[in-house]
């Protein structure tokens, strides 16, 4: 008898985050059923490789009212719910009402929907803004201090789901932080640091003093794949990503001018005052996620750089 292949709906499959979390399944084995908005697939998800067959698109939004989320829910039937949904990682995107209705009202209501819908595992995912400034390693039941519309919101969606779950539903809640890779949109730091260098536009900047742990994104995407695989499934537990080791933006920027040999001085650090709601240090403390899949991220900061460098070139 051949085995059914598990099922994973990947809800706002079409991100950064989202795309490599459907490649990870797919590579994996999984049948993948994976949402957007739109219809058309999103360009992240234009190439799957050899697996693309495992791959489906639903047109689907976290917004739509819950009985039309148990309708859709249903004929996939999932094995497990990722949710991807996000509305604010783009910081120029404020609008706090649709921030509330994605990041909040559409999670809970997607938790419920599911639910109702016999889900059996569900993996919510959150962000390391939920924290905000905590001075020190971020702990996962550390009290949350999010700043801005994007932390708030994720925060207060975090909080509602854990409090609406019930038992008939397994739910984990991961934390990522700071990610990079050659999908990540123009707009975030790296790309933007990759394509001044690359292309000799000086670019003006904060000091560059803000400490992060940044992630390459297969990484990430592969942690997902190995929690979603867990023989037992942990309830209402919540997890950090991340690698362990932290550098100033600085000298990630150090980094990508030395691996494309630009001048330093197109980098133009200092030039710009940080922002009114900066954090200076933000990084995780990972040993929950080290005992849970016992691994964690291995792509070192440089060879990772030097990967999307190279998939950029090649582009």
């Amino acid at each position: 008898m051949i085995a059914k292949k598990r099922v994973a709906l990947v809800v706002g499959a079409g991100g950064f985050l989202g795309a490599e979390i459907t490649r990870q399944m797919l590579s994996a084995g999984w049948a993948v059923v994976g949402t957007s908005r739109q219809r058309r697939r999103p360009h992240s998800l234009k190439v799957m490789g050899g697996t693309d067959e495992n791959f489906k698109l639903l047109q689907f939004d976290v917004c739509w009212p819950i009985r039309k989320l148990v309708q859709k829910i249903s004929l996939v039937n999932p094995d497990i719910l990722i949710n991807c949904s996000s509305y604010g990682v783009n910081y120029a995107e404020q609008d706090i009402d649709e921030a509330i209705s994605v990041n909040a009202t559409g999670a809970v209501h997607l938790v419920e929907a599911a639910t109702d819908a016999g889900v059996q595992r569900f993996i919510h995912v959150g962000t390391c803004a939920e924290y905000g400034d905590q001075g020190e390693l971020c702990r996962e039941e550390a009290a949350l201090k999010p700043k801005g519309v994007y932390g708030s919101t994720k925060a207060a969606g975090t909080s509602l789901v854990l409090g609406r779950v019930d038992s008939g539903l397994s739910l984990m809640v991961v934390r990522p932080f700071q990610m990079y890779g050659a999908q990540e949109q123009d707009y975030k730091l790296i790309p933007t640091l990759i394509r001044s260098c690359l292309n000799g536009r000086r670019t003006d900047l904060s000091g560059g003093l803000q400490i992060r742990d940044y992630t390459y994104v297969i990484d990430t995407a592969r942690m997902f794949r190995m929690m979603s695989e867990l023989e037992s499934f942990n309830h209402r537990y919540i997890v950090n990503i991340g690698t362990g080791i932290t550098y100033s933006l600085k000298h990630i920027g150090d980094e990508i001018s030395n691996i494309v040999k630009s001048r330093s001085s197109v980098l133009n650090w200092g030039a710009l005052d940080y922002r009114p709601d900066e954090i200076m240090f933000l990084a995780p403390n990972i040993e929950r996620l080290t005992k849970l899949v016992r691994s964690k991220p291995s792509t070192n900061l440089r060879s990772g750089l030097e990967k999307v460098i190279g998939q950029l070139c090649d582009a």
